[in-house]
């Protein structure tokens, strides 16, 4: 089988990753680390959520140190982004396989229109960009991009003079417009990382495109979710819940999405108003994905407009 082509793999260093649990049962529940975040002004370059309801699972990470008295637990971590995916499940599912395969874990990963991004930890930076370089078709002349020292000099300047970094916060969050996607497929799966190979697999032998995917580590298994048009095969044992369920995918971008702080909180809020549960959630870059209920989709539009312009 001859090697996917990609365009690229992108790097970003110096971040921390952070992780929400649900609550214990009987236990009262922390506010959303993500509000809190917002109110502390540190921004989330990439996120991942999984809602159903009052199990929230949270996974960020953030630029900079957090401010102590927040208490949670930081973890020094880097962020790896192959792109573009070109919507293939074969893409996606070939470095799930390969990290599982080759022992590479990793605390979660998130998708955008373009791109799948991994967060892990920094000690393994370096096997992993030595796997996705070994096993891909990339142009001759590709290296890992990471920030070099010009860029690293200009975000100086940014933190010194704040006006010159996208810092501003809108009432109202300029946007490109929102798109909406009805009736996917939510193929749901769960893998101990002994597994996660396999499980890969099944997500490259997808015959459709996709739309969004999510993973998340819980401490013991990965949850693998991936929407595509219609319905799928059977999973499997690694079927999990919500395997099949049909919902519908709002997303958007706009300008400095990815460089500001309380953005996703906002949608959060915009739908929490509106009594609409999330049931996932991703950002990558300036791309927010905010997955929903069937038939909520267009009701998810209506309440993001009281927080959020288009065109």
């Amino acid at each position: 089988m001859s090697a996917i082509r990609i365009n690229g793999i992108r790097v970003g260093h110096q971040v921390y990753h952070l992780r929400q649990h649900p609550a214990r049962l009987g236990a009262a529940s922390d506010p959303p680390l993500y509000r809190t975040l917002t109110g502390a002004k540190m921004n989330m370059p990439c996120l991942g959520l999984e809602g159903f309801w009052s199990k929230t699972r949270f996974s960020c990470c953030i630029e900079g140190p957090l401010p102590p008295e927040l208490g949670h637990p930081l973890r020094p971590a880097a962020m790896v982004s192959v792109f573009p995916h070109g919507c293939e499940p074969a893409t996606l599912g070939c470095v799930l396989s390969l990290f599982g395969e080759k022992k590479i874990p990793f605390f979660y990963m998130a998708s955008s229109n373009a791109m799948i991004s991994f967060v892990m930890a920094d000690a393994h930076l370096e096997k992993a960009l030595a796997v996705l370089e070994s096993s891909f078709d990339l142009p001759p002349t590709h290296t890992p991009y990471a920030p070099g020292f010009h860029e690293e000099t200009a975000a100086f300047v940014q933190r010194r003079y704040q006006e010159t970094r996208a810092y501003y916060h809108e009432q109202r969050v300029k946007t490109y417009g929102f798109c909406l996607e009805t009736g996917l497929t939510l193929t749901a799966l769960e893998a101990s990382p002994q597994v996660l190979g396999p499980a890969g697999r099944i997500i490259a032998g997808i015959d459709k495109r996709f739309y969004f995917s999510l993973v998340l580590w819980d401490g013991q298994d990965y949850r693998m979710f991936c929407l595509t048009p219609g319905p799928l095969a059977d999973a499997g044992t690694f079927s999990a819940r919500d395997h099949g369920r049909t919902v519908d995918l709002v997303t958007f971008h706009g300008p400095h999405f990815g460089d500001r702080f309380g953005i996703f909180n906002q949608a959060a809020a915009c739908l929490d108003l509106a009594h609409i549960p999330m049931i996932l959630a991703g950002c990558t870059g300036a791309s927010i994905s905010l997955v929903v209920d069937r038939d909520q989709g267009r009701a998810a539009i209506l309440a993001l407009e009281r927080g959020f312009e288009t065109p």
